[in-house]
């Protein structure tokens, strides 16, 4: 697996790989320095983060970001990164976004820094990692509910909130709507 790495400055905390990293070259006489930098803040300065504990409820959630990132307004999806989900080795899980490409801890209250997204898919990601914790499970009248204009609260057409329910429920990530009524 390749190596992980987290920008240093606390403003920025960019998390990638080398093959991500910008690299700088100055020539000086007959020696070539290169050096990698930040691509978001222009930091040289990393720390190298741990691989993520191996987890199959981690696994399933990811593939549902996927599926998501996919569908409709492609929500956890921007230029080519997907939002992922990991849980360390103290069972902590973090998000890191889509956008920010930011490590962010989702066990507090308060404002997560680098959350690109507003309260609804913090909802989601909430719920994602007591799932992955837990296995506590969406209900899924969540992917049913319709403004009074007709539309879901994401923008998403019926199609493609029935298509994540769906596949949620494939992933057991969702429940069967029979098991919800019960």
């Amino acid at each position: 697996m390749t190596k992980r790495y987290e920008c240093s400055r606390r403003h920025c905390r960019w998390t990638g790989t080398d093959d991500e990293k910008n690299r700088t070259t100055e020539k000086m006489d007959k020696l070539e320095i290169t050096t990698l930098v930040c691509p978001k803040c222009g930091c040289d300065s990393f720390y190298e983060l741990p691989d993520p504990a191996p987890s199959e409820r981690a696994d399933k959630a990811n593939e549902w970001l996927r599926f998501i990132g996919d569908h409709g307004r492609r929500f956890f999806f921007h230029d080519g990164h997907y939002a992922t989900l990991e849980q360390d080795a103290r069972g902590r899980v973090w998000f890191v976004d889509y956008y920010s490409r930011r490590r962010i801890y989702t066990h507090t209250e308060r404002k997560w820094r680098g959350f690109t997204s507003g309260g609804t898919l913090r909802g989601v990601v909430e719920v994602l990692r007591d799932y992955i914790r837990l296995g506590h499970q969406f209900n899924p009248g969540y992917f049913t509910h319709t403004r009074l204009s007709g539309g879901h609260i994401w923008g998403y057409s019926t199609e493609d909130m029935t298509a994540i329910r769906d596949e949620g429920v494939r992933l057991g990530i969702v429940t069967k709507p029979q098991e919800a009524a019960a």
